[in-house]
């Protein structure tokens, strides 16, 4: 009996002549249906009519202001979809903040399953977005390269680097990057609108057995699959020729998938449940945020000499301390401080939410400020679907 092994958000498994999608996509508890909303949502701003037929934040004025797909399935497996879409979202809105400036702030989605909600076994991409405004922040992926495994949280798992003698160490003071606000957006015209005017939205979505083999064209479900066991994010919109409207979306399955990592999904209803259930946040970076702002967008022009970096007059590096010939001073001794090795034991198997997020969830949620929504129908239909303001 042939046995078939397919990788996706969740793995494929064939069973003889059962085959199944187990799910990676952990669904929200009432609990955790919060906002933080502080200004009006884009919909109450922007009419449907005012918004474009075709709008794609990989072409705009001829500039692309996305971040390149990625492949949460090497070096290994790993179910962090949520994670992705995500950092993918997020990592877009601060291109387009910083007006495409390089090099790309492309945030880690390994940090994210490290110390966020969820593990490779699965998470919810809105928990990030309030894990994200609650916490700290993530740090960008130059400094928590993708390990497709879950890694227990801690500095050296936050942000680390490695010296030539093989020891790593921790790095302090990482840049960081949270969200000042984040909520839920569905349906059509209100996705639009968050997309167009903020950039990148996050969305759950079924997956079927058709999407697999997908390579080009605009995907349209027949089955009516809706069950949510994916999350991706959505960068545009479109229409065909011949009249059919479309998502432009980004998966996580790698740019040898779908039309180079991206694919076009029937718009306008529902297709695999994709305009259900939606998330945003708006990035800010974290910690003293003017020096960090400085450092990002590389606008320190003040001279900086090898002296005031530590080096010698002679152009040799006290971190090294080579003896000086000329100089009848004895070298000072170096003492040199063993680096902490990473090793397989600081692997953590929590389920799907690590402890502090469980303890956070169960709290009563803090007032916070008062949402700006002016559309009472919108407001009505937020407390019909149990979203809570934080």
């Amino acid at each position: 009996m042939l046995s078939v092994a397919i990788v996706l958000c969740a793995l494929f498994v064939a069973h003889g002549a059962e085959e199944e999608i187990p799910i990676h996509y952990v669904p929200l508890e009432p609990h955790q249906r919060t906002e933080h909303v502080t200004e009006p949502r884009p919909h109450e701003l922007i009419q449907e009519g005012d918004l474009p037929e075709t709008f794609d934040w990989r072409k705009v004025d001829n500039d692309n202001l996305t971040t390149p797909p990625r492949n949460q399935h090497i070096p290994q497996y790993c179910g962090a979809c949520w994670a992705f879409s995500t950092t993918s979202a997020l990592s877009d809105r601060i291109k387009i903040k910083r007006k495409g400036a390089w090099p790309d702030v492309v945030l880690s989605p390994q940090m994210t399953v490290n110390c966020g909600p969820g593990t490779c076994k699965g998470g919810n991409s809105h928990m990030v977005y309030a894990w994200l405004h609650r916490k700290n922040g993530v740090t960008d992926e130059t400094c928590q390269p993708y390990q497709a495994k879950s890694k227990s949280c801690n500095a050296m798992n936050t942000c680390r680097d490695c010296g030539h003698d093989g020891g790593c160490h921790p790095v302090k003071n990482p840049s960081k990057y949270r969200v000042s606000q984040y909520g839920f957006v569905k349906g059509e015209h209100n996705m639009m609108a968050e997309i167009k005017a903020r950039g990148p939205i996050s969305c759950r979505q079924a997956v079927t057995k058709a999407l697999f083999t997908h390579k080009s064209g605009i995907f349209k479900d027949t089955t009516g699959d809706r069950f949510p066991r994916h999350a991706t994010s959505i960068v545009g919109w479109g229409k065909s020729k011949k009249g059919q409207k479309y998502w432009v979306v980004r998966n996580s399955w790698g740019t040898y998938w779908g039309e180079n990592g991206f694919f076009k999904i029937a718009k306008g209803i529902n297709n695999l449940g994709i305009e259900e259930e939606c998330s945003w946040g708006v990035p800010t970076i974290a910690g003293t945020s003017t020096e960090d702002l400085d450092r990002v967008m590389g606008r320190r022009d003040t001279l900086v000499t090898s002296e005031d970096l530590g080096a010698g007059i002679d152009g040799t590096e006290n971190l090294v301390q080579v003896p000086r010939t000329h100089s009848k001073a004895a070298p000072k001794k170096v003492v040199t401080v063993a680096a902490p090795v990473v090793t397989h034991d600081d692997d953590h198997t929590t389920d799907f939410f690590n402890m502090d997020v469980k303890k956070e969830a169960s709290s009563t949620p803090k007032k916070g400020p008062v949402l700006a929504d002016a559309d009472a129908a919108f407001e009505r239909q937020r407390k019909a679907d149990g979203v809570q303001e934080i």
